[in-house]
């Protein structure tokens, strides 16, 4: 589950692609600007290290470690 709306609270999300640990990509999701919570099920998925790399409306990115 990724989950930090405090910390994007104030900033328009466009996409998030969740990776594993080698980049590849698990899932996409394209958000609205008026979503303000995104919650995903990573209980299919074997422990490990996961990367949520989300994609902001200025066209920059930042990356999100996540450790299940």
């Amino acid at each position: 589950m990724l989950r930090d709306t405090e910390k994007y609270c104030d900033i328009d999300i466009v996409l998030i692609n969740a990776l594993n640990a080698d980049k590849q990509r698990l899932s996409q999701f394209n958000l609205q600007v008026t979503d303000r919570f995104l919650e995903v099920d990573l209980s299919t998925y074997p422990k490990g290290l996961y990367i949520a790399v989300v994609h902001l409306m200025d066209g920059s990115t930042q990356s999100v470690k996540v450790i299940k």
